[in-house]
C-alpha cells in the first residue's frame, strides 16, 4: 500500500487524506464529478517518480502528425517486431484500416484507440487512463472492455471515468466527493501488492524522429560566416586602399581656390595639430568635419613663403584677381624652355616631387623634369605677368624639406602659424598617415560595432528560437512524458536534432580557416582588423550555445512537471 498525498491547487486542499491499494494485474477505478480532482490525481501519480507509468489522457492530442499511426502506436517499442500484435489489436476494434491512415484525418475515437494501443504494448506495468471510453461508441465500448480484461493478466490499470459500464471490471473503486476520497469497493484477498518497476529503458533514436531538425543555427552559422568575409573584404580594402605616400620630405601648400584642390589627397588645414590631443587618433568622419569647417571659411589667395635655407620652393599655380586667371610654370616650362607645345607632352616629376598631373595621353613625349629648368620657368612667368595693380597671387607650391627638417617642427613654426590664419591647406606624408591611421582605426570601429551587432543578434535569435524550438514541440515532449519516457532521453532525441556537438565545433574551425586565409593573403594590420568581428561573434555563437543547452534542459524538464524519475 502507499499513501496518497494531499494534493493542493490555488492552496486549497482539494482531497483530504486518504489512502489507496493497487491491485496487481487489475482495474483500479476512481470516480467522482468533474472539477474534484480525479486527472489531477492521474497526474500525482504519473509525476510522483515512484513509478514506471503510462498516462493516456482524455484530450485526445495524443497523436503526432508527422508520424503514421504505425509509428505512433509503436512509439514506446524499441523494434517493430509486435507489427502482428498490433493488427490483430487493430483487427480487435475493426480498425485494421487505420494502418494507411492519415493521422490528421482521424476522429477523436480513432485517436483513442490507437492512444490506447500504445499505452498496452509499453514497457511500463501501470497504465494511468483517463476516461477512455470518451468517443467511443456502442460497440467500441464494448470492444474496450474486452481489451483491458484481457491485458489484466499482463498490467494494472488505474481509471478515472464517469462510465458505470467499467465498473464491472473493477476490483478497486474510489470515489472523490466532498474533499474526501471514500473505498467505495476494496479488493479482500491477501494477495501480494504489486511491486513497481523503474527499470525500463527506451532507445533515444527511436524518439529523435519526433523531433524537427534545427536549421536556424546552421543557417545562421553560414550567414554569420558570409557576413564575417564581407567584413573581412572591407576591412582589407579599406587598408590596402589607402592614400598612398608621396616624395620624401615633400610638404604642398594651397589655397582652397586652387583648381587642383580636388584632386590633392592627404591634405589636411595648415592648424591640424588642433586635431591631434594627447597623441590621439581622431576618428576620419572629425578629420573630415574639420576640414568642412576651414573650408567654409574665408581665405586669402597670396601664399606668401619666404625663402629659406630649410627648403626650395617649386611654385605650381599663380592667380590674377584682375583677369580672373590662373597661371602655371609648368606651361611656361613646356613651350619657352622645351618649345613644345602645351599638352602635346608629359613632365615626370617623380624624382623631385609628387606631381598633381596624372593624365598621360597617347603619342605623348615624356620629359624628366630638370629642377633649375622649372625654377627659371617660374622666374619667367613672374616677370612676364606680374604687375603692380594686378599682382600674381601664388595659390598652390611645393616645398621640399631638407633632410634635418622635421614636419612637426616645421608646421609650428612662426612662418607656418602666420600663414595659417589664412586657411590654407597642407599635404605632406605626415598628413596622409594621420588620415590613414584615422581610416584604419575606424575600420576596427565600424568591424567591431558590426561584430558586436552580429554577435548580439545572432545570441538573442538562437536563444529565443532556443525556447521556441521547445514550445512548438509541446505537445510531442507532453506525448512522450505520458508514456513514460523521461527528461533526460527527450533532451538527448532534442539534443541530435539541435547540433548541441558540431555546431560549435565547426563554427570554430570556420573562424581558424578564414583567419589564416586572412594572414596569408593580406598584410598583418588587415588582420587585425578582419580578426576581431569573426572573434566576437565566435563568442556569441558559444554563449548561446550554452544558453541554448541549459533553456532547453530546463523547459523539458519543468514543462511536465517532471520529478526526479
Amino acid at each position: 500500500m502507499f499513501s496518497f498525498p494531499t494534493i493542493k491547487i490555488k492552496q486549497k486542499t482539494l482531497i483530504n487524506g486518504g489512502e489507496i491499494s493497487i491491485v496487481p494485474y487489475r482495474v483500479n477505478l476512481i470516480t467522482g464529478k468533474n472539477g474534484v480532482g480525479k486527472s489531477l490525481l492521474l497526474t500525482q501519480l504519473h509525476t510522483s517518480g515512484a513509478y514506471t507509468t503510462v498516462l493516456i489522457s482524455q484530450s485526445n492530442d495524443e497523436m503526432i502528425n508527422s508520424l503514421t499511426p504505425l509509428e505512433n502506436i509503436s512509439l514506446t517499442i524499441e523494434n517493430k517486431k509486435n507489427l502482428d500484435v498490433i493488427k490483430s489489436l487493430l483487427n480487435h476494434f475493426n480498425m485494421a484500416y487505420l494502418l494507411d491512415a492519415n493521422v490528421k484525418k482521424l476522429s477523436g475515437g480513432e485517436k483513442r484507440i490507437l492512444s490506447l494501443i500504445r499505452g498496452l504494448l509499453s514497457d511500463a506495468p501501470l497504465i494511468l487512463i483517463d476516461e477512455p471510453t470518451n468517443d467511443l461508441d456502442f460497440n467500441k465500448v464494448d470492444l474496450l472492455l474486452d481489451l483491458l480484461e484481457q491485458f489484466c493478466q499482463t498490467k494494472t490499470f488505474m481509471i478515472v471515468t464517469h462510465d458505470d459500464r467499467l465498473h464491472k471490471l473493477a476490483v478497486n473503486h474510489y470515489h472523490i466527493e466532498n474533499q474526501q476520497l471514500l473505498k467505495v469497493k476494496e479488493h479482500t484477498s491477501h494477495d501480494e501488492m504489486f511491486s513497481f518497476s523503474n527499470e525500463v529503458q527506451h532507445a533515444p533514436n527511436q524518439i529523435s524522429k519526433l523531433f524537427s531538425i534545427n536549421l536556424l543555427t546552421p543557417l545562421l552559422l553560414m550567414t554569420t560566416s558570409i557576413f564575417i568575409l564581407f567584413m573581412m573584404q572591407d576591412a582589407k580594402e579599406t587598408y590596402v586602399d589607402k592614400i598612398a605616400p608621396i616624395s620624401y620630405h615633400q610638404v604642398d601648400l594651397f589655397s582652397p581656390f586652387t583648381i587642383f584642390q580636388d584632386n590633392i589627397t592627404g591634405a589636411l588645414p595648415l592648424s591640424i595639430f588642433e586635431l591631434i590631443k594627447d597623441d590621439a587618433i581622431p576618428s576620419y568622419r572629425d578629420i573630415r568635419a574639420y576640414v568642412e569647417t576651414f573650408s567654409s571659411r574665408a581665405f586669402t589667395f597670396t601664399l606668401e613663403i619666404e625663402e629659406s635655407d630649410d627648403y626650395i620652393i617649386y611654385p605650381i599655380e599663380y592667380f590674377k584677381i584682375g583677369e580672373r586667371a590662373k597661371f602655371y610654370p609648368l606651361e611656361i616650362y613646356i613651350t619657352d624652355i622645351l618649345n613644345q607645345e602645351s599638352g602635346s607632352v608629359f613632365i615626370d616629376t617623380s624624382k623631385i616631387f609628387t606631381g598633381i598631373w596624372d593624365d598621360i595621353m597617347e603619342d605623348m613625349l615624356i620629359y624628366q623634369l630638370d629642377q633649375q629648368l622649372y625654377l627659371e620657368a617660374s622666374n619667367m612667368l613672374y616677370e612676364r605677368y606680374h604687375e603692380v595693380l594686378d599682382p600674381l597671387k601664388l595659390t598652390y607650391a611645393v616645398l621640399i624639406l631638407n633632410e634635418d627638417i622635421d614636419f612637426w617642427d616645421f608646421l609650428q613654426s612662426d612662418q607656418i602659424v602666420q600663414l595659417s590664419e589664412g586657411h590654407y591647406f597642407i599635404r605632406s606624408n605626415e598628413t596622409i598617415q594621420l588620415i590613414n591611421q584615422a581610416i584604419v582605426f575606424d575600420a576596427n570601429t565600424a568591424m567591431r560595432n558590426y561584430s558586436l551587432f552580429l554577435g548580439v543578434f545572432v545570441l538573442i535569435v538562437n536563444t529565443i528560437y532556443s525556447f521556441l524550438y521547445v514550445q512548438v514541440h509541446k505537445k510531442r515532449i507532453s506525448v512522450l512524458q505520458h508514456y513514460g519516457f523521461s527528461h533526460g532521453e527527450i533532451i538527448n532525441a532534442v539534443k541530435q536534432k539541435f547540433n548541441f556537438k558540431w555546431m560549435p565545433l565547426t563554427f570554430t574551425l570556420i573562424v581558424i580557416l578564414t583567419n589564416i586565409f586572412a594572414i596569408l593573403n593580406d598584410e598583418i594590420a588587415s588582420y587585425i582588423v578582419s580578426y576581431l568581428p569573426a572573434v566576437l561573434v565566435s563568442l556569441a555563437i558559444l554563449i548561446s550555445h550554452y544558453l541554448n543547452k541549459r533553456i532547453i534542459g530546463y523547459q523539458v524538464k519543468y514543462l511536465g512537471r517532471w520529478h526526479t524519475r
